[in-house]
């Protein structure tokens, strides 16, 4: 009875000991549950505190994106109108960029000379800056609209790649070649002469020993300000080539037959070209 009861006890004990531990297991595991959920909450926490900062980085590098201005061509800055430290505003113009490779020139021409002048037309250009250079350059377009308080027509002009190179702002004068000629026989104008419209020039001959002038009635071909393209009228006896001499001073003195005296001052030879243009001025225009 004693061993029963003893072992009885025994059993009580394991049996309250195993429910302290089992107590204890418990309630750490419930300690565990509760720190896993601070833990998950903790890195919820976290990654919306990393996302925020994502966010805040994302939002920087766009208001920073805000101050790069990107031209929307390749060129030369020639202005600079907004300086460091200075406010800028909305459509406010910081620098003026000029692309110097493709320059162009926007002349304007007489609503008269319309009819002459199309695009592709080969323009020379000239500027102070450079007296004796002759830039190139070609019609690009032709404005559609006239202006009612000129009769004016707008042209854009595109200018080839030259050496001295044009700067924007230079004001040029020109010239637009309309139609060419091979071969054509070019004079001064101011050699011609003219009676009830017909132009004449005086032509140096010899006869004999005497030095003479003949006037040679022609017709006027292209020209340009300085120079005429020149023909002897059809079935006129005298005819000039590159090879005649003609009188360009002292004109109000001469008459058919009269004599003179060669001087480098007096007459010319008939200039030789390759080629006549007819050449139209255009207004002046900035480049």
């Amino acid at each position: 009875a004693k061993d029963q009861h003893a072992k009885g006890a025994i059993a009580d004990q394991d049996l309250e000991m195993a429910q302290h531990a089992y107590d204890l297991v418990a309630a750490r595991r419930a300690e565990l549950i509760l720190a896993r959920k601070k833990a998950e909450q903790e890195l919820a926490r976290s990654k919306q505190a990393v996302d925020d900062k994502k966010n805040e980085l994302a939002r920087a590098a766009l208001e920073c994106s805000w101050a790069d201005l990107t031209a929307t061509i390749s060129g030369t800055v020639t202005r600079r109108m907004l300086h460091v430290g200075q406010k800028a505003v909305p459509n406010q113009t910081a620098f003026t960029i000029a692309d110097l490779d493709s320059l162009v020139v926007r002349p304007t021409i007489p609503e008269r000379q319309l009819r002459q002048v199309t695009v592709g037309l080969k323009a020379l250009l000239r500027t102070t800056t450079w007296p004796d250079k002759v830039f190139h350059g070609h019609v690009e377009h032709i404005s559609p609209e006239v202006d009612p308080q000129n009769g004016s027509i707008g042209l854009r002009i595109r200018l080839a790649p030259s050496d001295p190179p044009l700067r924007p702002g230079m004001f040029v004068s020109g010239d637009i070649v309309t139609e060419q000629r091979d071969r054509a026989l070019l004079v001064p104008k101011k050699a011609l002469v003219f009676e009830r419209d017909q132009p004449f020039l005086f032509v140096v001959t010899r006869e004999g020993e005497d030095t003479i002038v003949h006037r040679v009635p022609i017709e006027r071909g292209l020209e340009n300000k300085d120079m005429v393209e020149v023909r002897a009228v059809e079935g006129s006896p005298l005819r000039i080539d590159d090879a005649s001499q003609i009188v360009v001073v002292g004109l109000d003195r001469l008459f058919e037959g009269a004599p003179v005296v060669l001087e480098d001052k007096e007459s010319a030879p008939a200039p030789k070209a390759s080629g006549a243009d007819d050449k139209m001025k255009s207004a002046k225009s900035g480049g």
